[in-house]
């Protein structure tokens, strides 16, 4: 393949140059292609790790990668990394809920279980460690109140508190949520060898366990990465190459449900509009939602698909993953279109697993 001038940009930096690059990468601009090419330019003898956005693309992406470049997730990594620290693990999606039933009372857990558990997850998201913590490890945000209070503002988190309180009571009610949720944080990281998906990459940073290192680490959608992550790939590498899209796009007419259960073509979206989801079948329609707090438009350039499914219509760039409800139909079979490059062809395959769970 001959290289665009933007791609041998981004090859001649990655072989001559020095330091961190960022290259954005919208929708349909060959953003794969590039990335596969671009680790084939670095020396065989230098160590490469490719950090997917999820395990599908990470085993779909060794086969296409030179053998001195590693695929992974960021979770896989540092599930590894955790793994050699404590010897001896057990993954357990539920541990934050263990923990919350050993030291919140029933009607702690009537009231505030929810938000706790949501709050504790933003908190590792965001690398905020427990002061005990923080005293002997010095990295992240020490744990403070103002933190809590940030992340209750900024993602619109619904403490359930009777609106007939007083203004005072209202903000003991919310100090005392916000004490409980540091209380489970700060459990968390005393249960070591328990981890859950969250703990794959908050214990392994917090706690520095040995990652390894490499010479280049490439990341995709790297405009999703969060405080955590972010500080967990700063520590794998000489030189990181980060992937994204500052600007990422659906087409005007794109359909998006808002709190309450209305929906909205997209462009009509402005600051401050609670947007919950693109489908009506999401339970919280009428009483979550996350608040938008700016909108952009571009010019696109390439390919459109349109998806027709009984009445809905959805128009998407070939990069996008629609996910797609079967109705439990067990015995049926899908028939289906696949294009690369420019081949195509039709196959069929049973739509589920006998056991009822799949697609196939």
């Amino acid at each position: 393949m001959i290289p665009s001038k933007y791609q041998q940009a981004i090859y001649s930096w990655i072989q001559t140059g020095f330091g961190n690059g960022i290259v954005e990468a919208v929708a349909g601009s060959g953003k794969t292609t590039t990335i596969v090419n671009a680790t084939k330019v670095i020396p065989a003898d230098k160590k490469i790790c490719f950090l997917a956005f999820n395990k599908s693309i990470a085993e779909e992406l060794k086969a296409k990668l030179p053998a001195h470049c590693e695929a992974s997730t960021l979770n896989s990594l540092g599930h590894r990394a955790w793994m050699r620290h404590m010897q001896s693990i057990k993954l357990d999606a539920n541990k934050t809920s263990t923990i919350m039933f050993d030291c919140l009372t029933a009607d702690e857990m009537r009231q505030f279980g929810a938000n706790i558990k949501r709050l504790v997850s933003l908190a590792k998201a965001h690398l905020v460690v427990p002061k005990s913590v923080y005293a002997d490890q010095k990295i992240g945000t020490e744990d403070n109140e103002d933190v809590w209070l940030g992340f209750i503002d900024k993602y619109d988190i619904e403490l359930n508190i009777p609106a007939d309180v007083s203004d005072k009571e209202f903000q003991k009610q919310t100090s005392d949520c916000i004490k409980l949720a540091q209380r489970v944080l700060e459990l968390s990281c005393e249960v070591k060898n328990i981890i859950d998906f969250d703990d794959q990459i908050y214990l392994t940073t917090v706690f520095k366990a040995r990652t390894g290192r490499y010479d280049f680490v490439f990341v995709d959608e790297a405009q999703d990465l969060n405080p955590a992550q972010m500080t967990m790939i700063q520590s794998l590498s000489g030189r990181i190459v980060a992937i994204g899209d500052s600007r990422q796009c659906h087409p005007a007419g794109t359909m998006v449900e808002v709190t309450g259960g209305t929906r909205i073509p997209i462009e009509s979206i402005t600051a401050g509009t609670q947007v919950v989801t693109y489908h009506d079948c999401f339970r919280g329609l009428k009483t979550q939602g996350r608040k938008v707090l700016e909108t952009s438009s571009r010019k696109y350039a390439g390919d459109m698909l349109t998806i027709h499914a009984g009445k809905e219509v959805v128009r998407v760039t070939p990069n996008h993953r629609v996910p797609t409800r079967l109705n439990g139909k067990k015995k049926c079979w899908a028939i289906y279109l696949m294009e690369k490059d420019k081949t195509t062809r039709i196959g069929c395959c049973v739509a589920m697993y006998k056991q009822g769970f799949g697609p196939a």
